[in-house]
């Protein structure tokens, strides 16, 4: 409930959504409160694989954040235990173009290679359709992380160039 109050004060625009894990959804009292503070309520059926892992994790992830997306869209997929406190970074995003924006870091094996951290990142909406097609057939590890997968998904579909990270 916080981190859909922050999102909803951090950018009162948005259309806030929040997917839950139907293998152990929330209390019907947490549902309540997320719809009362203007959330819409899904589930998905994806296996997680502990900490949002693995092919099937990564093609629901980036299926549910491109479903129904168009070009223009910006979409923030924000951890639950996340709060938005500014939706001034996206703002930013949009008006520079930029394919996804997120908190990354250099890889210590490869300087030059940088990647992102999941808990909160923003991808276009085309961004994210492109991503989804790439990694819809694409040979994703057993233990793929999401947030890299996509993230890597979306440089290699709309170029390094697109994409924002900044070092927390």
């Amino acid at each position: 409930v916080a981190c859909v109050r922050c999102a909803r004060t951090a950018l009162p625009e948005a259309v806030v959504t929040v997917v839950d894990d139907s293998a152990a959804p929330v209390p019907p009292e947490a549902r309540r409160a997320l719809v009362a503070y203007g959330a819409r309520y899904r589930q998905s059926s994806f296996p997680r694989c502990g900490n949002l892992r693995g092919p099937e994790c990564v093609r629901g992830i980036i299926a549910t954040l491109s479903k129904g997306a168009e070009d223009g869209d910006t979409i923030v997929k924000i951890d639950s235990d996340t709060a938005l406190l500014s939706g001034g970074w996206v703002r930013d995003m949009q008006h520079n173009g930029l394919a996804l924006h997120a908190s990354g870091y250099r890889v210590p094996r490869n300087p030059s290679e940088r990647s992102a951290y999941g808990n909160c990142y923003a991808l276009s909406g085309r961004a994210a359709r492109m991503a989804a097609e790439a990694l819809e057939c694409a040979a994703i590890p057993p233990l793929a992380p999401e947030d890299l997968t996509i993230c890597r998904a979306v440089m290699d579909v709309c170029g390094r160039e697109r994409v924002r990270l900044d070092e927390p």
